[in-house]
């Protein structure tokens, strides 16, 4: 079961839906192992993740922190955020989907790559459960949610239609799907080849 709790508007967050943790037929990712049956997954910006953080007794429960701003004073990791006991994941580039413009960076194949080994890593535990944020709450948050979901659902399509669901305002941030394909792709072929 995942609960997607959503709070793009700075609310404090709430249940939105409940879903049962069913198809899994693909080969999609199927490298990775993963003992998990139920996560928790919050997507928020970074303001309501500085008061879900702050306050870990009002807001108890979050295990895994992934935490996207950028070399900006306006986007720096949120209130509670150094503090929180929970393993913690602070990547830091622009919200770009070309590979640079204005000596802005967007992000990089080795940012995708440190987020899909934190989420390994968390999918190999009890009940994670995920808090991602970033600036507004809209596009790096949600395309990291993707990618999260994709890997629990092992299923890019369902991933992508629940997120879409849940969040219908979302606009994930291409590069990183992206990059992202190209990661999980290497790792297929990689799977492929060493069995044929």
């Amino acid at each position: 079961m995942v609960n997607i709790l959503i709070d793009m508007k700075g609310a404090e967050a709430e249940v939105e839906e409940a879903l049962p943790c069913h198809g899994r037929g693909s080969e999609f990712n199927s490298r990775r192992s993963r003992k998990v049956k139920d996560m928790k997954l919050i997507i928020a910006s970074r303001g309501v993740a500085g008061k879900l953080l702050s306050d870990p007794e009002k807001y108890p429960g979050i295990t895994h922190v992934v935490s996207i701003g950028a070399d900006d004073p306006h986007q720096r990791p949120p209130n509670g955020f150094n503090s929180h006991t929970a393993e913690k994941l602070r990547l830091e580039f622009f919200d770009i989907s070309v590979e640079k413009r204005k000596k802005m960076d967007g992000p990089s194949k080795s940012d995708v790559i440190k987020l899909i080994k934190f989420y390994t890593k968390a999918l190999n535990t009890d009940k994670p459960s995920f808090l991602i944020h970033c600036q507004a709450g809209v596009s790096r948050s949600t395309a990291a949610g993707l990618i999260l979901l994709t890997m629990f659902y092992k299923d890019a399509n369902r991933a992508r239609e629940e997120l879409y669901r849940l969040v219908p305002y979302a606009s994930p941030n291409s590069r990183m799907l992206k990059l992202a394909n190209e990661v999980f792709y290497d790792e297929w072929k990689e799977l492929h080849e060493d069995s044929g």
